[in-house]
């Protein structure tokens, strides 16, 4: 089946109309990112959450920016990590993230037009925004 997900950034507002909504899709941005240590113990970050120091067993650490754990740099400005100014969901003030989905992965073209033409006005000259010609071959190939 077909979903949203949906990530609000940073403060919590009362009205709706103080968010900026964006169409974004699911990437690999992220603010974190995993790392295989050798020795828990000392690795800086997992000394910072409590790993007692020289710990000598391997295990998953944490890396900022992700990139530093060895992933790809999503350089895709409509993933949903992207559009976050500065990469993190906590800094990101008044920023919500719709990204259709199908299962846990991005939902194809047709169920993202769909979706982005029910939420239309929350996208208000945003990059929610489709150009007319993919419109009118999306309403062609899946609304006829």
């Amino acid at each position: 089946g077909s979903g949203l997900n949906v990530n609000i950034g940073g403060t919590i507002y009362e009205s709706a109309d103080e968010y900026k909504f964006e169409l974004t899709e699911v990437g690999v941005a992220n603010f974190i990112g995993f790392n295989f240590v050798e020795k828990l113990g000392e690795d800086p970050l997992a000394l910072a959450f409590g790993i007692p120091p020289g710990l000598p067993y391997p295990g998953l650490s944490f890396t900022v920016p992700y990139t530093d754990g060895g992933y790809p740099e999503d350089k895709n400005r409509k993933s949903e990590g992207n559009v976050f100014a500065d990469g993190t969901i906590i800094e990101a003030n008044g920023i919500v993230t719709i990204s259709p989905i199908q299962g846990t992965y991005k939902s194809d073209e047709e169920v993202s037009y769909h979706v982005g033409k029910r939420l239309k006005y929350l996208f208000k000259g945003t990059s929610g925004k489709r150009s007319k010609g993919k419109n009118r071959r999306l309403k062609r190939n899946y609304l006829n």
